[in-house]
Parts: structure tokens; C-alpha cells; sequence
């Protein structure tokens, strides 16, 4: 087994994780912090979409910060549609009447997977680079210049997709300690070898801080909210945050990108945008995913997939 889409959860499949094993390693994190348990699969599985044996992160926010549930759950079921590498994340809850929370599959540590692997963040690579410390480093065009020197395969489409992928679901937090490289040790002739690491950690994303007393928005403030909408990172260092949109127009205008898996991923239908919002509604628990979210969700993915075409139709490609 290893990284992957798995069968969708249906909507009678709430995984209960109240009799789950945790991890005796690290129990919790960050140290002493329940909201964030690291638990184990049981063997065999309770559901088709789970893996008997494998680690998983139960994240339950709470207050304010509870739709980020969804927030994760929402951008696992995008990325399948837009074929972007995204850790299986699914509804869960402590109990039946326990706490909700999200179930996001550990992207590393498979059994029979073949040469063993590591996660690097990218902020330890950044700043060995660099040669100083300096939290949540890193700009695209260096977060694109460190992967192009290490060899790592596949990095234009990897960033391309998601860049794209971010602007989409208007993701904020993709700094240097959200993304990063799993090392495989023992390839040929005993060599590593690095590839990028799934894209996890999408709780800041589709709108999972505006309140459904404030929903739905007004077309003004929906596209206000659509505008300032920006990455955590800027193109150069010491540049202000991006704006979403401005920056995939930004790589677009460079050797960097791959002008196919951008093509490909602002094709993205109504009704596939729908769909998904459609299937999340239909899972009956106390935080329920309310058909006023998803129209919220529907417009703002619509909203900012205009955007992109709209930024890209008259950008000079570099053959």
C-alpha cells in the first residue's frame, strides 16, 4: 500500500475513533495538545477507505476553528477531481456522540511499501540553504529553484498543480512547514531519492472562517472575499503575501510552469464542484456540512476558477 485515492466514504461511514489505539510514539501533537491525536488504524479496518495497521492524524477543532473539518475533507475530494496528490482525509468523530473531527491519512510509513521513507519539511532545506534559522522561510521562486537543484522529479507540474490548487480552494497557509520532500534511502546502489510530499495541511482553505450567521454573502462581499484571498508566501523574498490568482499568472509567465496541469485544472466544472459539495451535505452529524456552506463553497471555487481564466487569456507562454 501506499499514498493514493481511496474509495469515497459514504455518507454512513462516520468513523468512530473512540476505541482506536494511539500511537505510543507520539500520542499527541503538538506535546500535550489534544486536538491533534496521532492514532492507529485497527487491523483489520473498519471501513474499505481505511488501512488496518497504518497511522492516521485525528484533528477536532473546535469554536470557531470547526470547519476547518470540512475545509480538509472538502480539499481531498477536490484534489481526486483535479488529480492533485492529497493525504485521504475523512469525517470522523470521538464516539457516537463525541467530538468531530477529521481523519487524515499519515502519507508515509506504509507496510510493504518498498524502501523505507522519511518527511523533510521544507524549512529544514531552506534554511540549510540559507544558513540561518528563520520560521516558515521561503518564497515560491525559491521554494522552485531549491526543488529544481535537488533534482526532484516531476517539480513543475508538483508546483503548478498546487499553486493552482491553492488559488482554487483559496488555501492560505502553504509556508515552508506545510510542504516538504519524503527521502527514500536504499534506492539504487544505495543512493536517496527525494520526491515532494503529498499537499496536506488544507484546513485554512474554502472560507472556514466566515461564520454560517454571515453566509450566504452578498455578490459584493463574495467578491471581495474571492480578491483578498492571498498565499503565505509572495513570488521573491521579502515580497507581501500573494494574491492567489496574481501568482499562478506569475508562474504562468515563466519556464516553471507546466502549462498543461494548469490547463487541465481551471477546466473544472460546475458540476463537478457541486457534486462534491453535494456528497459532503449528506453526512448526518452534529457539525453538520449545511447546503448554505455549500452554495458558499460552490461560488467561491467558481468564482476563483473565472478568475484564473480570465488572468490567463493573454499570458506569453515561454515554449
Amino acid at each position: 500500500m501506499a499514498i493514493g485515492f481511496r474509495r469515497r466514504q459514504d455518507k454512513s461511514e462516520i468513523v468512530d475513533v473512540s476505541s482506536w489505539e494511539l500511537d505510543e510514539e507520539f500520542p499527541y501533537y503538538p506535546q500535550g495538545k489534544k486536538p491533534k491525536q496521532f492514532l492507529i488504524c485497527p487491523n483489520p479496518a473498519p471501513h474499505g477507505f481505511l488501512i488496518g495497521g497504518h497511522k492516521y492524524l485525528f484533528k477536532k477543532p473546535i469554536g470557531w476553528k470547526a470547519q476547518q473539518i470540512w475545509s480538509e475533507v472538502l480539499a481531498y475530494e477536490f484534489g481526486r477531481v483535479l488529480d492533485i496528490q492529497v493525504p485521504p482525509a475523512f469525517v470522523a468523530q470521538d464516539g457516537p456522540n463525541g467530538s468531530a473531527g477529521v481523519l487524515v491519512e499519515f502519507f508515509f510509513g506504509y507496510q510493504n511499501q518498498g524502501p523505507p521513507s522519511r518527511f523533510v519539511h521544507a524549512a529544514e532545506i531552506l534554511q540549510g540553504r540559507r544558513g540561518s534559522f528563520s520560521e516558515k522561510i521561503g518564497s515560491i521562486r525559491e521554494n522552485l529553484t531549491a526543488c529544481r537543484s535537488m533534482g526532484v522529479a516531476n517539480w513543475r507540474e508538483w508546483w503548478t498543480g498546487t499553486l493552482t490548487f491553492d488559488a482554487l480552494i483559496g488555501n492560505t497557509d502553504r509556508h515552508s512547514e506545510n510542504w516538504g520532500f519524503l527521502v527514500f534511502q536504499g534506492g539504487p546502489e544505495g543512493r536517496s531519492a527525494n520526491i515532494l510530499a503529498p499537499v496536506f495541511d488544507n484546513g485554512t482553505s474554502l472560507g472556514w472562517q466566515t461564520s454560517e450567521e454571515k453566509l450566504p454573502l452578498s455578490k459584493l462581499n463574495l467578491a471581495r472575499f474571492v480578491h483578498n484571498g492571498v498565499h503565505h508566501c509572495g513570488w521573491f523574498d521579502g515580497d507581501e503575501n500573494g494574491q492567489h490568482i496574481a501568482l499562478v499568472r506569475r508562474l504562468a509567465e515563466t519556464p516553471y510552469v507546466s502549462r498543461q496541469k494548469l490547463q487541465s485544472m481551471i477546466q473544472l466544472s460546475d458540476d463537478q464542484i457541486s457534486e462534491v459539495t453535494d456528497w459532503a451535505t449528506a453526512f448526518d452529524m452534529h457539525l453538520k456540512f449545511s447546503t448554505l456552506r455549500a452554495e458558499f463553497v460552490n461560488l467561491q471555487v467558481t468564482a476563483r476558477r473565472d478568475g484564473l481564466k480570465q488572468a490567463l487569456e493573454n499570458v506569453k507562454w515561454i515554449k
